[in-house]
């Protein structure tokens, strides 16, 4: 829910790198899931999928948002098409990287893990967390 309001902006007010920070963590959190799962390939999904053909379909994706990123400092196009593209480079670059994965049908894709459901990851987990339980609250206070 944090990451979904872009709360933890509210985090600035007390130092200008923690957002920064924060932001670098969740960065590297994918980076190394992702990675994990086209290592996952080569090793233990070998003979069910192309592991070979799923890196180039990652990498491809990669460098499509990597030249996406950089689309505001050419001369193409007008100067809010080119920030919007910049903007939405990520998101693009996935979108284009679906698409591919659809047409070439001669090979077989592994999608990316994902829950069934919308949900907290720990099963039984509620949505907020009771920062005050029952009896422990304001021991430090008073």
């Amino acid at each position: 829910i944090i990451a979904v309001t872009d709360s933890c902006a509210a985090i600035r007010q007390c130092s200008r790198f923690t957002q920064d920070m924060f932001g670098f963590f969740v960065s590297v959190t994918f980076m190394v899931m992702g990675l994990n799962n086209i290592m996952d390939k080569f090793y233990l999904k070998a003979e069910q999928y192309n592991p070979a053909s799923q890196l180039l379909l990652a990498i491809f994706t990669l460098y499509f948002a990597l030249q996406l990123a950089g689309f505001r400092k050419t001369s193409f196009c007008n100067e809010k098409v080119r920030e919007i593209l910049a903007d939405f480079a990520v998101p693009l670059a996935v979108v284009a990287g679906t698409i591919i994965a659809n047409l070439l049908t001669e090979h077989r894709w592994e999608p990316l893990p994902a829950p069934s459901q919308f949900g907290p990851t720990k099963p039984g987990r509620a949505w907020l967390v009771d920062i005050c339980p029952a009896g422990k609250c304001g021991n430090a206070i008073g």
